[in-house]
């Protein structure tokens, strides 16, 4: 009996969407809303014309251009998302929205460093901060760490490093010694 073989073919990447045309690819929700927004300006565009006195091949033209661009819109959309999601969207976040207020008092009642009375318990932590900052870096060095410094003890001419010995050894060997 024959093995059974199974054909695979890949699935072309414009399937994921609802509506293909020739090349392109669209979402369904998007072309209603498009033609949506091209059936709202149609209107508009004939009654504004039908005001104007319009010639007919003139108000084709607009009439199509209209369409055109509101079907354009629709299917474009608003940063990637749908007309009607990106408008939903909006709605959620102004309706749930919070709003910081400024409130002056708990600036007036917090005192600094710089006040006569000096009390820890209303001072702001950026102060006790920078007060901090300011003694470290203004602190002199112990005298104990100021003599390190010059210790006599420690002599540089005959000081070496590891690849300083590596380095003479091969000036040594070149030199014949």
């Amino acid at each position: 009996m024959e093995e059974e073989r199974i054909d695979v073919f890949p699935v072309p990447e414009n399937t994921d969407y609802d509506l293909n045309v020739g090349n392109f690819s669209f979402q369904f929700r998007r072309v209603v809303e498009g033609s949506l927004i091209a059936m709202v300006l149609l209107a508009i565009t004939y009654l504004c014309a039908m005001l104007m006195r319009i010639k007919p091949t003139y108000m084709i033209a607009l009439l199509v251009f209209s369409a055109g661009f509101g079907l354009a819109i629709g299917v474009a959309g608003i940063n990637g998302d749908s007309i009607s999601n990106y408008l939903l969207s909006a709605i959620k976040f102004r309706n749930n929205r919070r709003t910081a207020f400024y409130n002056p008092r708990v600036k007036s009642e917090l005192k600094s460093f710089t006040d006569d009375n000096k009390e820890d318990d209303y001072v702001i932590p950026r102060e006790r901060l920078e007060t901090l900052y300011r003694s470290l870096r203004n602190r002199k060095q112990p005298d104990d760490a100021a003599s390190n410094i010059y210790d006599h003890e420690f002599d540089k001419e005959n000081m070496r490093f590891e690849d300083d010995y590596a380095f003479e050894k091969t000036k040594n060997r070149r030199a014949g010694r």
